[in-house]
Parts: C-alpha cells; sequence; structure tokens
C-alpha cells in the first residue's frame, strides 16, 4: 500500500512539474463531457433545450478549446523555461570551469555573480561574496582602490588592466591580475563590468625570489672584491715593511 502510495504521489508530481498543460486541457474537456452527462442524467438526452439556455451552453463548450489552448500555451512556456534553465546551468558549468577567476559587477561595485575559481582564492562560499563590493571582497577596504579596473571601465568604457594584493578570508595574501570589461545594454550604456582574476602569487613569489637572489649575490661580490682588495693591501704593507727594514739595516752598517 505505501509503495503504491509513494508511485501515485510521483506521478502527481511529474504531471504538476511537466505536463501542467495536459492537465489544464483534460480538465476543460472533462468538465464538457461531465456536463453532457449531467445533461442526459437529468434531461433523458444531450443538448436539451439548446434554444432556451444559449449563453449556458455556449459557455460551457467554449471551454474546450479554451482549455486545449491554455494548456498548449502553458506547456510551451514550461518548455521554454526548462530549456532556459538548462543553458543557465550549461553556462555557469562552462564558467566554473575556467582556470580564472571570474566576477561580474554592478554599478555600486556589488559582486552580482562569481565563479568557483574566484570563490576559491578567497576562501569563501558564493552566499558569503554575493551582494558584496569587490574592494570589500579582495583588499578589506573601505572604498574602491585608486587604480581599481573595474572603476576605469565604468568610467571610460575601455578595458583596464592592473595587478592587486588581495586578502583571502583567513588573512592569506594572495597577488591577482585583474583584467575589466564592460558590459553594455542595448542603448550602448555601461551597465555591468566582468572581471577577470588570475593567480599571479607563485610567479610573484618567483620574481620576488629572484631579486632577493641577485640582491645577495651583488652583496657577495661586493664582498669578495673588498675581501680581495684587503689581501693585494696587507702583502702591499707587507712589502712595504720589509722594504723599510732592509733600508734601515742597510743604514746602521
Amino acid at each position: 500500500m505505501g509503495k503504491r502510495t509513494g508511485d501515485v504521489m510521483k506521478l502527481i508530481e511529474q504531471i504538476k512539474t511537466h505536463s501542467w498543460g495536459f492537465v489544464i486541457t483534460v480538465t476543460g474537456i472533462s468538465v464538457v463531457i461531465g456536463y453532457l452527462v449531467f445533461e442526459y442524467l437529468v434531461y433523458g438526452e444531450f443538448l436539451e433545450d439548446v434554444a432556451a439556455r444559449p449563453l449556458e451552453h455556449l459557455i460551457i463548450f467554449s471551454i474546450a478549446p479554451m482549455s486545449i489552448a491554455l494548456g498548449y500555451m502553458w506547456e510551451r512556456r514550461l518548455r521554454a523555461e526548462k530549456k532556459l534553465l538548462q543553458q543557465s546551468r550549461h553556462a555557469k558549468t562552462i564558467i566554473n570551469s575556467i582556470g580564472e577567476g571570474l566576477i561580474e559587477v554592478d554599478r555600486d561595485y556589488r559582486i552580482i555573480s562569481i565563479n568557483r575559481f574566484a570563490l576559491g582564492l578567497m576562501k569563501m562560499t558564493e552566499d558569503e561574496a554575493l551582494g558584496k563590493r569587490c574592494y570589500e571582497l579582495f583588499h578589506r577596504a573601505g572604498d574602491v582602490c585608486p587604480d581599481c579596473p573595474v572603476k576605469i571601465t565604468f568610467e571610460t568604457g575601455e578595458t583596464a588592466h592592473t595587478s592587486h594584493e588581495g586578502i583571502a578570508k583567513n588573512g592569506a595574501t594572495t597577488y591577482v591580475e585583474l583584467n575589466s570589461y564592460p558590459v553594455r545594454d542595448e542603448k550602448g550604456s555601461i551597465i555591468r563590468v566582468i572581471e577577470t582574476v588570475k593567480d599571479i602569487s607563485e610567479r610573484r613569489r618567483h620574481e620576488e625570489e629572484m631579486a632577493e637572489k641577485r640582491a645577495l649575490e651583488k652583496i657577495s661580490k661586493a664582498a669578495i672584491g673588498r675581501e680581495l682588495k684587503m689581501v693585494e693591501l696587507k702583502k702591499r704593507i707587507r712589502e712595504l715593511e720589509t722594504r723599510i727594514k732592509e733600508l734601515e739595516e742597510g743604514r746602521g752598517e
């Protein structure tokens, strides 16, 4: 019994989800059939005294074509919504598969969409990031950065590029390369900006290590040079001391 009830409920849920157009159509036709059955049971024949009740019959027999039309329109709407939902999910899957951060920012600098890569950089969930201003998310700042590429794109309409030091939720420092691109409406006005975020932390650390290595090599070379000069200087001092001693001994004779 429980299994049958579950099967019936599952069937009803499927009908509610996928076939409301069919339900509307069947309901309309059922009303007409029910009315005909009622007439037959009450009057002993179908369509008894149509002329005496034209409006009633007109309403009843309009239900079937109306329900078919409504059912068709409802089904088309459901199919269109389903297709849009599938396209949206497909687009989100592609965006989340990109090996760079992708952020959509409105004119108030609030994040309205963000992909999985960017969330991983900031160690945040989507719910924590959405609605926050980009400078709050990446820099824990209270205002827009002076060289903010999003600001530049909103002001000039051109793409912009910069490198920033970001601070993740756990306090870790992340170096990122930012590129911003305008999103325009039909009138050409910029309504949003798409910002790509590339993690350059490893490259930045490598550059810093190489710079430190070059500085140490320079210091080492300078130290070695001074050491060689000291050796030569000491050697020259010993030579002079020897020469002076020889001169003093020659005078004594």
